[in-house]
């Protein structure tokens, strides 16, 4: 049934396709088949972090196909195991993302399913993050990684959903250039 999709249904219909689901069975056959013109919105549900990093790593061929065109991603990381070089690659995704995807105005970077990962975003540089983002939803490992969010990295935001992991009083003084936020 899902080869039928792929091979018979799929190229009638892949010119008028503007949003794909995918899991990550899913994910090789029915992004590579086809011609999408029409793809802006794209949500991957239940990767695993090392599968969602090759997807978006720097030679891949998913982001030189899609990172023009996508303007709406959505990425649902799923595991529970902790290991550091795991946080490490989230965030690095969350950077190559970020940078790669010049259209990008919504990201919803989710960690779910008692996921431990958590981006450690605070100190990136500031050409780490795009500045055509306007809706962000993410979480993040530490309330100082929220507040280098809002340090103006991201100057066409309008909302920002962050679930922070842990929240401890913070010595950095955090210079908020984020005027854009008026009540």
């Amino acid at each position: 049934m899902f080869n039928r999709f792929c091979f018979y249904i799929l190229p009638q219909i892949q010119h008028n396709i503007q949003c794909l689901t995918l899991d990550p069975w899913s994910i090789t056959s029915v992004l590579f088949i086809g011609n999408y013109p029409k793809l802006h919105k794209l949500t991957l549900i239940n990767f695993k972090v090392e599968m969602a990093n090759s997807i978006f790593c720097t030679n891949s061929s998913f982001v030189s196909i899609f990172q023009h065109q996508i303007s709406n991603l959505v990425i649902m990381i799923n595991g529970t195991s902790g290991y550091q070089y795991r946080w490490c690659l989230c965030s690095s995704m969350f950077v190559q993302i970020s940078m790669k995807f010049t259209n990008l105005t919504h990201f919803q970077f989710d960690l779910i399913n008692n996921c431990i990962y958590a981006l450690e975003l605070a100190g990136l540089p500031s050409q780490c993050y795009s500045s055509s983002i306007v809706h962000l939803n993410l979480k993040v490992k530490m309330f100082d990684d929220c507040l280098w969010l809002l340090n103006g990295h991201l100057s066409q935001l309008q909302t920002l959903v962050v679930h922070v992991e842990h929240i401890h009083n913070t010595s950095k003084i955090i210079n908020n250039k984020v005027i854009y936020f008026k009540s």
